[in-house]
Protein backbone atom coordinates (compact mmCIF):
# COMPACT_ATOMS: atom_id res chain seq x y z
CA UNK A 1 0.00 0.00 0.00
CA UNK A 2 2.67 2.75 0.78
CA UNK A 3 4.91 1.95 -2.42
CA UNK A 4 1.67 2.54 -4.39
CA UNK A 5 0.38 5.25 -2.86
CA UNK A 6 4.18 7.01 -3.39
CA UNK A 7 4.82 5.19 -7.09
CA UNK A 8 1.13 7.39 -7.72
CA UNK A 9 2.44 10.39 -6.39
CA UNK A 10 5.74 10.68 -8.44
CA UNK A 11 5.88 6.94 -10.14
CA UNK A 12 6.09 8.92 -13.80
CA UNK A 13 8.78 11.36 -13.12
CA UNK A 14 11.24 12.23 -16.02
CA UNK A 15 15.03 12.40 -15.00
CA UNK A 16 14.27 16.60 -14.17
CA UNK A 17 11.80 15.83 -11.96
CA UNK A 18 13.17 12.71 -9.85
CA UNK A 19 16.23 15.69 -9.50
CA UNK A 20 14.05 18.07 -7.72
CA UNK A 21 12.32 15.30 -6.18
CA UNK A 22 15.58 14.48 -4.16
CA UNK A 23 16.85 17.56 -3.65
CA UNK A 24 13.46 18.38 -2.12
CA UNK A 25 13.43 15.36 0.20
CA UNK A 26 17.38 16.12 1.07
CA UNK A 27 15.84 19.76 1.99
CA UNK A 28 12.72 18.70 3.90
CA UNK A 29 15.50 16.45 6.01
CA UNK A 30 17.54 19.15 6.92
CA UNK A 31 13.98 21.07 7.55
CA UNK A 32 12.84 19.07 9.83
CA UNK A 33 16.39 18.30 11.79
CA UNK A 34 16.76 21.78 12.30
CA UNK A 35 13.24 22.28 13.92
CA UNK A 36 13.46 18.77 15.34
CA UNK A 37 17.06 20.68 16.78
CA UNK A 38 15.11 23.92 17.86
CA UNK A 39 12.50 21.67 19.64
CA UNK A 40 14.95 19.74 21.62
CA UNK A 41 15.75 22.29 23.63
CA UNK A 42 12.96 23.13 24.88
CA UNK A 43 10.82 19.89 25.48
CA UNK A 44 11.10 16.17 23.88
CA UNK A 45 7.55 17.09 22.36
CA UNK A 46 7.96 20.08 20.79
CA UNK A 47 11.26 18.55 18.79
CA UNK A 48 8.28 15.76 17.83
CA UNK A 49 6.12 18.36 16.94
CA UNK A 50 8.13 21.06 14.39
CA UNK A 51 9.78 18.17 12.88
CA UNK A 52 6.29 16.20 12.01
CA UNK A 53 5.14 20.16 11.50
CA UNK A 54 7.65 20.25 8.22
CA UNK A 55 7.23 17.05 6.92
CA UNK A 56 3.41 17.54 7.32
CA UNK A 57 3.87 21.15 5.59
CA UNK A 58 5.83 19.65 2.90
CA UNK A 59 3.09 17.72 1.05
CA UNK A 60 -0.28 19.62 2.07
CA UNK A 61 0.00 21.69 -0.77
CA UNK A 62 -0.11 18.34 -2.89
CA UNK A 63 -3.19 16.63 -0.96
CA UNK A 64 -4.84 19.58 -0.96
CA UNK A 65 -4.75 20.05 -4.95
CA UNK A 66 -5.37 16.48 -5.16
CA UNK A 67 -8.95 17.02 -3.16
CA UNK A 68 -9.56 19.96 -5.17
CA UNK A 69 -9.57 18.07 -8.43
CA UNK A 70 -11.55 15.89 -6.69
CA UNK A 71 -13.82 18.37 -5.91
CA UNK A 72 -13.61 17.48 -2.70
CA UNK A 73 -13.40 21.91 -2.11
CA UNK A 74 -14.38 21.44 1.74
CA UNK A 75 -10.90 19.64 2.06
CA UNK A 76 -9.68 20.79 -0.37
CA UNK A 77 -9.27 24.77 1.15
CA UNK A 78 -6.72 23.64 3.54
Amino acid sequence: MKSNLIREAFGDLQLWGKFWLYLGLIILLAAASMSVAVGWKMTFLHAVFLGGLSAVNAFLPMAAEKLWTEKRYGYGIT
